[in-house]
């Protein structure tokens, strides 16, 4: 892939600042969560067949990405629903914090979606908000309807109709995209094939946006001894466009196996990196979150100490 080009940062010098998000675009490093007051409810023990989704159910039902009330199908009026059992546990991450009105006492910049968040998450819708993905050599591709998908603009709504049709499984989508990510021809990673069924190229119109973090890019990746070993290998490590195989071939490391668990140090240079390769930190700012509102017209209202 060709290195990206220059963007303007959004500059703010005042450490206080109120973030509107216009666009009712909330992510935190991608994923929402949720508190525990009602997850222990008979409703939810229908989801038992599916352990994945069930141990991690606050994640999901509270997640936002799949609608401004998270998943409806998880709620239960009066007692189990969005506001009651997702609010608690916001409360106790970002704080009770100021009320939406300190807005009128420090600096509001406004944007259509802030990811809250610098780990690899975070750093890979930070991507997709200002580079489309598209896909490339699916001929080679060992599942044949993943070869009909043909080169070119990857549709993630033409991708999710054909998962849900071949896989059953909560996490279909996660799977085809881990399966375009690294080209493998098993399910074992020494099975892989350095390179990837997914590329990048730059959005005719990015989304403005803006991210706020506490830590480096690498989110709790910056925050263990080098030397410690990922349990995570090297194939899964890698991410879409700019993949950890490109990255250890520059480094002159190209003998590294698939298999390979790397030491953390290595796997925080290469996401850091990678959020240099796509110019992510034009629209990152240092600092913690102190509270999220949601606002009447749909979107929010974000309070932040940035350093």
């Amino acid at each position: 892939p060709s290195p990206p080009p220059s963007a303007n940062a959004y500059m703010a010098p005042e450490r206080s600042v109120a973030v509107r998000c216009t666009a009712a675009g909330l992510l935190l490093g991608a994923s929402c969560v949720a508190g525990e007051v009602c997850w222990n409810h008979p409703h939810f023990w229908k989801f038992k067949k599916n352990a994945e989704f069930f141990e991690k159910r606050s994640d999901h039902c509270c997640n936002e990405n799949y609608g401004p009330r998270g998943i409806e199908q998880c709620w239960v009026p009066p007692k189990v629903t969005f506001e009651h059992c997702c609010s608690p546990e916001k409360a106790r991450i970002f704080g009770k914090g100021p009320p939406p009105t300190a807005a009128a006492t420090v600096p509001v910049m406004e944007t259509d979606v802030l990811v809250i968040g610098g780990g690899p998450a975070a750093m890979m819708m930070a991507v997709l908000l200002q580079w489309e993905p598209i896909l490339q050599n699916t001929e080679q591709h060992k599942f044949e309807p993943f070869r009909r998908l043909g080169d070119g603009p990857l549709f993630l709504p033409l991708l999710g109709d054909l998962t849900r049709g071949i896989m059953d499984s909560h996490y279909a989508m996660q799977k085809a995209i881990d399966s375009l990510n690294v080209i493998r021809s098993g399910m074992d990673c020494r099975e892989v094939t350095p390179g990837s069924f997914l590329d990048f190229q730059q959005r005719s119109s990015p989304v403005r946006h803006m991210v706020i973090s506490a830590s480096d890019w690498g989110g709790h990746w910056t925050q263990m001894p080098a030397e410690t070993l990922s349990l995570t290998n090297t194939a899964d490590v890698s991410m879409p466009g700019f993949s950890i195989f490109h990255f250890l071939q520059l480094k002159g490391r190209s003998r590294v196996k698939p298999c390979e668990r790397l030491p953390r140090g290595l796997v925080e240079e290469y996401y850091r990196t990678y959020a240099a390769y796509y110019n992510l930190s034009a629209h990152q700012r240092r600092g913690t979150v102190e509270s999220v509102e949601r606002e009447e017209g749909g979107g929010y209202l974000t309070t932040a100490r940035l350093q």
